[in-house]
């Protein structure tokens, strides 16, 4: 992905297939990182790379569009790892507040847990209207139009950051119920507290998104 006139706006974004045994082209470290262990991130060095012209996705309009169309997607993508993350917290959370005993009964009947787990549980309900609402979006491009479009991945971007936001607080908030257990390599809940935050920071962040978001609703320059 890369600018051949920076002066050109979205005529100048080209994506440009490079194979990986291509001259010149090599890669850093693998990065060490708090959290996403799973998926592995370096730094890539261009010295001197080239490859055929035919190895250009499209040429302009299209390879803006595609472009685009990643800002939506990948938003869609974020929304739905975050739903599963606090999902997955709250399975953890409404299993362990059963089990565990205080006053001489589960600590999930006690009225201060249970608001607890009804926050946890409506965040989650929203988040999954949310993100299902997204997905029926991108199956019917014929009624609300291309992926690439502000509009649409304003609505992208708007998901995407509601449930970052929503998955971090509801991780949070079941912690507060596990008390030091949820910080224990030994119980599943700390990886849950370390993947939910990525939610907020990748693909340019929560403020980079909110702009996106903005952008869908006025003539905001350069919002993408």
């Amino acid at each position: 992905m890369c600018t051949t006139d920076p002066n050109a706006g979205d005529e100048g974004v080209a994506l440009i297939y490079v194979p990986k045994d291509t001259p010149g082209l090599t890669f850093g470290e693998p990065e060490k990182k708090m959290l996403f262990k799973t998926a592995i991130n370096s730094a890539v060095y261009y010295d001197n790379v080239r490859v055929p012209k035919e190895f250009r996705l499209a040429g302009p309009p299209m390879d803006s569009n595609v472009y685009h169309f990643f800002e939506a997607g990948t938003g869609w993508h974020s929304a739905t790892m975050a739903l599963g993350i606090a999902e997955r917290a709250f399975e953890i959370v409404l299993d362990y507040t059963g089990n565990r005993k205080g006053g001489f009964k589960p600590v999930r009947q006690h009225s201060m847990v249970a608001g607890i787990l009804a926050d946890m549980a409506i965040g989650i309900e929203m988040m999954r209207a949310s993100t299902y609402n997204l997905s029926y979006m991108m199956d019917h491009l014929d009624v609300y139009g291309p992926p690439w479009t502000p509009k649409f991945i304003s609505k992208a971007a708007a998901t995407r950051t509601f449930a970052g936001d929503k998955a971090v607080e509801i991780v949070n908030k079941g912690a507060e119920l596990l008390g030091s257990m949820a910080i224990s390599e030994d119980f599943p809940y700390e990886k849950c507290l370390r993947d939910a935050k990525i939610t907020q920071l990748w693909l340019g962040g929560q403020q980079i998104c909110r702009y996106r978001v903005a952008g869908g609703y006025y003539d905001l320059k350069n919002w993408a």
